[in-house]
């Protein structure tokens, strides 16, 4: 599976400017040791989403959002590429 060219973005600018608690990478764990994307979902308070895309041993965060709408061009390339996501974000 081939991971989509992540546009540009400045990360953390995103994050402070979100508000948001999410990291821009972490480790991959062993029980990930296939997966090319995780999706991450916060219900406290707000729903957030986060969409991580794996570059070698890590999952560097593509964007965090709260619908589909608000994702950056590279999350909506991944979760259109994705039908569980894609479904899922048809049904919100």
């Amino acid at each position: 599976m081939s991971t989509p060219s992540l546009e540009h973005l400045d990360i953390h600018k995103n994050l402070r400017d979100r508000k948001t608690s999410w990291g821009h990478l972490h480790a991959v764990g062993p029980h990930q040791a296939d997966a090319n994307y995780e999706f991450i979902t916060s219900f406290i308070g707000e729903t957030e989403y986060a969409l991580y895309a794996r570059q070698g041993n890590y999952f560097v965060l593509v964007d965090s959002f709260k619908n589909y709408e608000e994702a950056n061009h590279s999350a909506k390339e991944i979760i259109n590429n994705q039908p569980q996501l894609k479904n899922l974000f048809k049904v919100l």
